[in-house]
């Protein structure tokens, strides 16, 4: 075989190999996530696909198509979030995907949502944004949401717009987590938040209390 033959065959192999990559890059996920206030105008949702874990991937949008969805609010906002439920038994569930009791628990409020949600509210706050320099609270709501979505948290689901620690003082706690529940005239019942040194279930503390409670009419409790 001539040399010119050789060269041929070898500028062929290598325009073959050049052919056999991916040519897509890998995108990373958006964060054209909309906040929207207490009587904001809502913004038209972009469908996420569902994923085999359940989790957003996509990152286009806070609304999952199961219903699940996650919205940025301040703090002023989330109380007349749980103001506007007043008539009803609210229960607020303070939490974080980097808080492993809170994880382990959030499944016995999605529970008193199923059994409850004609006479409760349910209200989950996110802890997750803590204000890291560069960062801002949207790019937390991909973690949030994928863990909402595997736990089918159809109800009312907020990241705070500021910083954990400047949420831990406007709630007045020192840690989560930290479940506050409200009675039908809209005023704190009771705050779990094991400060007396005891620890706390859904099953066990406050389930028993939200039954109790939904049996009474408003200014009863």
């Amino acid at each position: 075989m001539t040399r010119v033959t050789w060269i041929g065959v070898a500028a062929m192999f290598a325009l073959s190999a050049l052919g056999c990559g991916d040519s897509h890059p890998i995108s990373k996920p958006g964060s054209t996530f909309t906040s929207g206030g207490i009587g904001a105008q809502p913004s038209t949702p972009v469908p996420v696909p569902a994923t085999s874990n359940g989790d957003n991937t996509a990152g286009e949008s806070t609304t999952a198509p199961d219903g699940v969805d996650v919205k940025v609010l301040s703090y002023e906002e989330i109380q007349k979030l749980i103001a506007g439920h007043k008539g009803k038994v609210v229960v607020v569930d303070c939490w974080s995907t980097s808080c492993a009791p809170c994880m382990k628990e959030f499944p016995g409020l999605v529970e008193i949502h199923k059994k409850y949600k004609d006479d409760v509210a349910c209200v989950s706050v996110s802890f997750d944004y803590e204000g890291i320099e560069g960062t801002k609270p949207e790019d937390s709501l991909e973690t949030v949401l994928g863990f909402l979505r595997r736990k089918g948290a159809t109800f009312d689901n907020v990241v705070s717009n500021v910083p954990s620690d400047e949420l831990y003082k406007k709630f007045e706690i020192g840690s989560i987590p930290v479940v506050f529940v409200y009675g039908r005239d809209g005023k704190v019942v009771k705050k779990f938040d094991g400060a007396d040194g005891k620890e706390f279930t859904y099953k066990s503390d406050i389930e028993p209390l939200v039954a109790e409670l939904v049996k009474k009419p408003a200014g009863a409790e």
